[in-house]
């Protein structure tokens, strides 16, 4: 019993590590995607 907690509390764990990171990932490609877009118009 206390093995299947434990693997229920890693995959837990795992998966809001993942969909924290995965947050952060969309974030950091809009905010590059504004970059990027201001950029362009800077050097037009």
């Amino acid at each position: 019993m206390a093995g299947t907690v434990t693997m229920t509390k890693i995959k837990w764990i795992l998966y809001q590590l993942g969909y924290i990171q995965g947050e952060q990932t969309l974030r950091g490609s809009i905010a590059d995607n504004r970059d990027r877009r201001r950029g362009d118009v800077g050097l037009d």
